[in-house]
């Protein structure tokens, strides 16, 4: 899954600068860092939702090349897969991916009819089938994880979908036991983290490419 997240990333690259150094040096550059390497090589969901996650921007920077409707079917359908391995992830994505349809135009070109847009949300539902697992292995006496039985609400009551969902273990109850003033600190210590685990030359890069890309965004 992992390999697969460094080869759409590296697509994507090709396809936003018409490099294919650049492309590889981008899919390298995130195959071979320490922390990509380490989650590549347990048992976690974390390549799974990388290479979703990866997928969706190969296919964003396809979309930016020819527009067509399936291109648009494929972004609903991987933004649904990214949904599946992390809902907050995927629900901080739309409004970039909003932006983009808008961006492009899609709306006052193509969807002059309703078709297109209710045949994009089947998609991204298709993409979320995979959620039926969770109440599929509630329902029965098989083990799913002992993460699910942690919070001390029932499974598969209203709150408990809450909680996991949202990933509220990780989430709302870290932020909270943060004030305001601790925030910069956090994120020294993540920029830190960042550059321990990669290199100083990837983190600068890093910054330069988001630069661009939002200068680019709102020109």
């Amino acid at each position: 899954s992992m390999s697969v997240a460094a080869a759409c990333l590296a697509y994507a690259v090709r396809f936003r600068t018409g490099s294919e150094l650049a492309g590889l040096g981008a899919g390298l550059a995130f195959a071979f860092g320490h922390i990509i390497w380490f989650h590549a090589t347990i048992a976690e969901v974390y390549a799974v939702q990388l290479a979703a996650v990866a997928g969706l921007y190969a296919l964003i920077a396809l979309w930016l090349q020819d527009q067509r409707s399936r291109t648009f079917f494929a972004i609903c359908f991987a933004l649904g897969l990214v949904a599946t391995t992390n809902l907050l992830l995927a629900v901080l994505l739309v409004p970039g991916v909003a932006y983009l349809f808008i961006k492009t135009g899609i709306f006052s070109r193509k969807f002059a009819s309703p078709i297109l847009p209710l045949t994009g949300l089947a998609f991204l539902i298709l993409g979320l089938t995979p959620l039926l697992y969770i109440p599929i292995r509630l329902g029965s006496s098989a083990f799913i994880s002992d993460f699910v039985y942690l919070n001390g609400f029932e499974p598969g009551s209203l709150r408990w979908y809450l909680w996991y969902f949202t990933a509220e273990e990780f989430t709302a109850t870290r932020l909270s036991v943060f004030s305001l003033t601790e925030f910069p600190g956090q994120m020294f210590e993540y920029a830190t983290a960042f550059i321990d685990n990669h290199s100083p030359i990837l983190a600068a890069l890093s910054a330069v490419g988001m630069y661009f890309t939002l200068k680019s965004l709102l020109a």
